[in-house]
Protein backbone atom coordinates (compact mmCIF):
# COMPACT_ATOMS: atom_id res chain seq x y z
CA UNK A 1 0.00 0.00 0.00
CA UNK A 2 1.26 3.12 -1.07
CA UNK A 3 2.63 5.20 1.90
CA UNK A 4 3.74 9.06 3.04
CA UNK A 5 6.80 9.58 3.66
CA UNK A 6 9.32 12.00 4.64
CA UNK A 7 13.38 11.74 3.26
CA UNK A 8 15.42 13.76 5.21
CA UNK A 9 19.08 14.15 3.31
CA UNK A 10 16.79 13.43 -0.12
CA UNK A 11 19.92 15.00 -2.08
CA UNK A 12 22.64 12.46 -0.69
CA UNK A 13 23.68 9.89 -2.43
CA UNK A 14 21.58 7.28 -0.80
CA UNK A 15 18.59 9.84 -0.65
CA UNK A 16 18.30 10.73 -4.17
CA UNK A 17 18.43 7.05 -5.25
CA UNK A 18 15.95 6.24 -2.25
CA UNK A 19 13.52 8.63 -3.91
CA UNK A 20 13.87 7.68 -6.99
CA UNK A 21 13.20 4.44 -6.01
CA UNK A 22 10.25 5.07 -3.84
CA UNK A 23 8.44 7.24 -6.60
CA UNK A 24 8.45 4.25 -9.13
CA UNK A 25 6.87 1.94 -6.20
CA UNK A 26 4.19 4.50 -6.09
CA UNK A 27 4.56 6.35 -2.82
CA UNK A 28 3.55 10.12 -2.05
CA UNK A 29 7.38 11.60 -1.17
CA UNK A 30 8.51 14.28 0.32
CA UNK A 31 12.08 14.84 -0.22
CA UNK A 32 14.02 17.91 2.34
CA UNK A 33 17.64 18.34 2.30
CA UNK A 34 19.37 22.13 2.54
CA UNK A 35 19.53 22.00 -1.77
CA UNK A 36 17.01 20.51 -3.56
CA UNK A 37 17.75 22.26 -7.10
CA UNK A 38 19.41 19.19 -8.70
CA UNK A 39 16.16 16.75 -6.84
CA UNK A 40 13.60 19.40 -8.33
CA UNK A 41 14.85 19.63 -11.74
CA UNK A 42 14.49 15.45 -12.15
CA UNK A 43 10.81 16.02 -11.41
CA UNK A 44 10.12 13.08 -10.37
CA UNK A 45 6.66 11.56 -10.21
CA UNK A 46 4.80 11.48 -6.53
CA UNK A 47 7.64 13.90 -5.62
CA UNK A 48 7.78 17.02 -4.09
CA UNK A 49 10.83 19.14 -2.67
CA UNK A 50 11.22 20.92 0.02
CA UNK A 51 14.20 23.06 1.59
CA UNK A 52 15.00 22.14 5.13
CA UNK A 53 17.74 23.19 7.25
CA UNK A 54 18.13 20.48 10.37
CA UNK A 55 19.94 23.04 12.44
CA UNK A 56 17.02 25.79 12.69
CA UNK A 57 14.41 23.09 11.33
CA UNK A 58 11.31 25.58 11.28
CA UNK A 59 8.95 24.01 9.17
CA UNK A 60 9.74 20.12 10.01
CA UNK A 61 6.72 19.76 12.00
CA UNK A 62 4.35 20.91 9.45
CA UNK A 63 6.25 18.81 6.87
CA UNK A 64 5.58 15.39 9.27
CA UNK A 65 1.84 16.38 9.41
CA UNK A 66 0.00 12.80 8.23
CA UNK A 67 3.72 11.07 7.50
CA UNK A 68 3.96 7.33 7.64
CA UNK A 69 7.28 6.90 7.50
CA UNK A 70 10.85 9.21 8.22
CA UNK A 71 13.68 7.67 6.45
CA UNK A 72 17.00 9.74 8.23
CA UNK A 73 19.95 9.72 5.35
CA UNK A 74 21.63 13.27 7.48
CA UNK A 75 25.20 13.13 8.42
CA UNK A 76 27.67 16.28 8.70
CA UNK A 77 30.87 14.73 8.26
CA UNK A 78 33.12 17.13 5.95
CA UNK A 79 30.94 20.11 6.70
CA UNK A 80 33.82 21.34 8.95
CA UNK A 81 33.67 22.48 13.25
CA UNK A 82 32.38 20.15 15.77
CA UNK A 83 30.36 17.44 13.68
CA UNK A 84 29.93 15.15 16.76
CA UNK A 85 28.34 18.66 18.10
CA UNK A 86 26.42 18.91 14.88
CA UNK A 87 24.46 15.72 14.25
CA UNK A 88 23.51 15.45 18.06
CA UNK A 89 22.29 18.99 17.47
CA UNK A 90 20.33 17.82 14.54
CA UNK A 91 19.39 14.49 16.03
CA UNK A 92 17.71 16.47 18.96
CA UNK A 93 15.81 18.93 16.89
CA UNK A 94 14.42 16.18 14.76
CA UNK A 95 14.08 14.21 17.82
CA UNK A 96 11.71 16.89 19.42
CA UNK A 97 9.69 17.81 16.02
CA UNK A 98 8.87 13.76 16.28
CA UNK A 99 7.41 14.25 20.00
CA UNK A 100 5.20 17.45 18.73
CA UNK A 101 4.16 15.41 15.52
CA UNK A 102 4.80 11.71 15.60
CA UNK A 103 4.94 9.19 12.76
CA UNK A 104 4.71 5.39 12.90
CA UNK A 105 8.33 4.65 12.20
CA UNK A 106 11.82 6.12 11.06
CA UNK A 107 14.04 4.50 9.62
CA UNK A 108 18.19 5.34 10.20
CA UNK A 109 20.64 4.39 8.00
CA UNK A 110 23.32 4.22 10.04
CA UNK A 111 27.08 2.39 9.94
CA UNK A 112 28.53 -0.93 11.13
CA UNK A 113 30.01 -0.13 14.71
CA UNK A 114 33.08 -1.21 16.23
CA UNK A 115 33.81 -1.90 20.05
CA UNK A 116 34.24 1.42 22.10
CA UNK A 117 37.59 1.23 22.39
CA UNK A 118 38.34 0.85 18.31
CA UNK A 119 35.13 3.93 17.31
CA UNK A 120 36.30 6.70 15.06
CA UNK A 121 34.69 10.21 15.90
CA UNK A 122 32.11 9.14 13.52
CA UNK A 123 31.37 5.97 14.68
CA UNK A 124 30.87 7.39 17.93
CA UNK A 125 28.28 10.23 16.26
CA UNK A 126 26.26 7.88 14.52
CA UNK A 127 25.83 5.96 17.61
CA UNK A 128 25.00 9.17 19.40
CA UNK A 129 22.43 9.58 16.49
CA UNK A 130 20.59 6.74 16.86
CA UNK A 131 20.21 6.73 20.87
CA UNK A 132 18.80 10.34 20.88
CA UNK A 133 16.39 9.52 17.65
CA UNK A 134 15.19 6.43 20.15
CA UNK A 135 14.10 9.24 22.35
CA UNK A 136 11.57 10.28 20.09
CA UNK A 137 8.47 7.72 21.08
CA UNK A 138 8.51 6.62 17.48
CA UNK A 139 9.64 3.02 16.41
CA UNK A 140 13.29 3.85 15.19
CA UNK A 141 14.42 1.21 12.88
CA UNK A 142 18.53 1.40 12.57
CA UNK A 143 19.52 0.09 9.06
CA UNK A 144 23.50 -0.51 9.37
CA UNK A 145 25.56 -0.51 6.80
CA UNK A 146 29.20 -0.99 5.47
CA UNK A 147 30.99 0.29 2.53
CA UNK A 148 28.28 0.91 -0.41
CA UNK A 149 29.87 0.22 -4.13
CA UNK A 150 28.20 2.00 -6.61
CA UNK A 151 29.17 4.92 -8.84
CA UNK A 152 28.85 7.79 -7.43
CA UNK A 153 29.39 6.70 -3.93
CA UNK A 154 32.70 8.17 -2.45
CA UNK A 155 34.66 5.69 -1.69
CA UNK A 156 33.98 3.67 -5.29
CA UNK A 157 34.79 7.51 -6.68
CA UNK A 158 37.97 7.86 -4.61
CA UNK A 159 39.19 4.25 -5.58
CA UNK A 160 38.59 4.47 -9.65
CA UNK A 161 40.00 8.34 -9.57
CA UNK A 162 43.31 6.88 -7.72
CA UNK A 163 43.72 3.68 -9.74
CA UNK A 164 43.53 6.13 -13.10
CA UNK A 165 45.12 9.15 -12.22
CA UNK A 166 48.40 7.75 -9.98
CA UNK A 167 51.13 5.44 -11.34
CA UNK A 168 51.72 4.40 -7.39
CA UNK A 169 48.52 4.38 -5.01
CA UNK A 170 49.77 5.18 -1.11
CA UNK A 171 46.64 4.70 0.73
CA UNK A 172 47.01 5.18 4.56
CA UNK A 173 47.60 1.60 6.49
CA UNK A 174 44.57 1.24 7.74
CA UNK A 175 43.19 0.33 4.25
CA UNK A 176 44.38 -3.12 5.38
CA UNK A 177 40.85 -2.62 7.97
CA UNK A 178 38.33 -5.39 6.96
CA UNK A 179 34.86 -4.02 5.62
CA UNK A 180 31.36 -6.06 4.00
CA UNK A 181 30.91 -3.76 1.30
CA UNK A 182 27.38 -3.63 -0.26
CA UNK A 183 26.13 -3.25 -3.29
CA UNK A 184 24.14 0.02 -3.81
CA UNK A 185 20.84 -1.59 -5.26
CA UNK A 186 20.98 -4.27 -2.39
CA UNK A 187 21.20 -1.75 0.11
CA UNK A 188 17.75 0.28 -1.67
CA UNK A 189 16.18 -3.48 -1.37
CA UNK A 190 16.50 -3.15 2.28
CA UNK A 191 15.80 0.56 2.49
CA UNK A 192 11.95 0.05 0.64
CA UNK A 193 11.49 -3.73 1.77
CA UNK A 194 11.54 -1.79 5.64
CA UNK A 195 8.46 -0.30 4.63
CA UNK A 196 6.31 -3.92 4.11
CA UNK A 197 7.51 -5.01 7.86
CA UNK A 198 6.84 -1.97 9.98
CA UNK A 199 8.30 -1.80 13.29
CA UNK A 200 6.38 -1.60 16.50
CA UNK A 201 9.03 -1.32 18.81
CA UNK A 202 13.19 -0.59 18.20
CA UNK A 203 15.24 -2.87 16.78
CA UNK A 204 18.77 -2.96 14.91
CA UNK A 205 19.62 -4.86 11.49
CA UNK A 206 22.88 -4.91 9.91
CA UNK A 207 23.23 -4.41 5.84
CA UNK A 208 26.21 -6.13 4.84
CA UNK A 209 27.51 -7.97 1.07
CA UNK A 210 28.50 -11.72 1.43
CA UNK A 211 32.40 -11.05 1.47
CA UNK A 212 34.49 -9.68 4.17
CA UNK A 213 37.04 -7.44 2.12
CA UNK A 214 39.93 -4.91 2.88
CA UNK A 215 39.99 -1.71 1.15
CA UNK A 216 43.46 -2.97 -0.39
CA UNK A 217 41.67 -6.26 -1.57
CA UNK A 218 38.89 -4.04 -3.18
CA UNK A 219 41.66 -2.11 -5.18
CA UNK A 220 43.02 -5.16 -6.63
CA UNK A 221 39.58 -6.04 -7.70
CA UNK A 222 39.23 -2.33 -9.35
CA UNK A 223 42.65 -2.79 -10.79
CA UNK A 224 42.17 -6.15 -11.72
CA UNK A 225 38.68 -5.09 -13.79
CA UNK A 226 39.74 -1.94 -15.30
CA UNK A 227 43.36 -3.69 -16.54
CA UNK A 228 45.31 -0.86 -14.91
CA UNK A 229 48.24 -2.40 -13.07
CA UNK A 230 49.25 0.11 -10.07
CA UNK A 231 51.96 0.06 -6.75
CA UNK A 232 49.94 -0.29 -3.54
CA UNK A 233 51.81 0.61 -0.90
CA UNK A 234 49.98 1.10 2.05
CA UNK A 235 51.84 3.81 4.62
CA UNK A 236 51.42 5.29 8.40
CA UNK A 237 49.21 8.18 8.98
CA UNK A 238 50.99 11.48 7.37
CA UNK A 239 54.00 12.41 8.43
CA UNK A 240 57.07 14.31 7.08
CA UNK A 241 57.06 12.93 3.51
CA UNK A 242 56.58 14.30 0.54
CA UNK A 243 53.47 16.44 -0.75
CA UNK A 244 52.09 14.08 -2.75
CA UNK A 245 51.65 11.14 -0.34
CA UNK A 246 50.63 13.06 1.89
CA UNK A 247 47.36 14.56 0.32
CA UNK A 248 46.36 10.92 -0.95
CA UNK A 249 46.07 10.23 3.09
CA UNK A 250 44.40 13.11 3.89
CA UNK A 251 41.93 12.74 0.68
CA UNK A 252 41.54 8.76 1.14
CA UNK A 253 40.15 9.59 4.56
CA UNK A 254 38.21 12.68 3.66
CA UNK A 255 36.62 11.00 0.67
CA UNK A 256 36.08 7.74 2.93
CA UNK A 257 33.79 9.70 5.04
CA UNK A 258 31.65 11.44 2.94
CA UNK A 259 29.43 8.66 0.89
CA UNK A 260 25.61 8.75 1.44
CA UNK A 261 26.84 6.75 5.02
CA UNK A 262 30.40 6.46 6.49
CA UNK A 263 31.77 2.81 5.56
CA UNK A 264 32.93 2.38 8.63
CA UNK A 265 36.38 1.09 7.84
CA UNK A 266 37.62 0.71 11.17
CA UNK A 267 34.59 -1.17 12.29
CA UNK A 268 36.40 -4.59 11.74
CA UNK A 269 39.98 -4.72 11.83
CA UNK A 270 42.51 -6.85 10.64
CA UNK A 271 45.50 -6.30 11.92
CA UNK A 272 48.60 -5.01 10.90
Amino acid sequence: MPQRILVLGASGYIGQHLVRTLSQQGHQILAAARHVDRLAKLQLANVSCHKVDLSWPDNLPALLQDIDTVYFLVHSMGEGGDFIAQERQVALNVRDALREVPVKQLIFLSSLQAPPHEQSDHLRARQATADILREANVPVTELRAGIIVGAGSAAFEVMRDMVYNLPVLTPPRWVRSRTTPIALENLLHYLVALLDHPASEHRIFEAAGPEVLSYQQQFEHFMAVSGKRRWLIPIPPPHPLDFGVVSQCDYFRTAHHRQGVDSGAETRSAGG
